[in-house]
């Protein structure tokens, strides 16, 4: 699961691009609309329970998955894209 922020041509371009890569299977957009401003303007994808290299270092680097829920996607005010990346946190095993 993955969020896209940016200008819209550019984000339209990586989505065809995606889309595309053989490594990918079954790509639906989510959520797709113009917001404010980036909610994750400095993020890159998140890792889950890697151990074999040094995370901490890699460029982007995200602890989201690995951090205990605390609530937050409860809350009235939570972006549509924040909530939907915390109901798939809630819900991954």
């Amino acid at each position: 699961m993955q969020v896209l922020e940016g200008e819209e041509t550019v984000v339209k371009a990586l989505y065809a691009k995606i889309t595309k890569d053989p490594r990918h299977h079954h790509v639906i957009t989510l959520i797709e609309g113009p917001i404010d401003q980036r909610f994750y303007p400095n993020s890159s994808m998140a890792f889950r329970d890697l151990e074999t290299f040094d995370r901490q270092n890699q460029p982007g680097f995200s602890e989201f998955l690995n951090t205990p829920l605390n609530g937050e996607w409860l809350a009235r005010d939570v972006p549509k894209c924040q909530r939907l990346l915390l109901y798939f946190k809630k819900n991954i095993s």
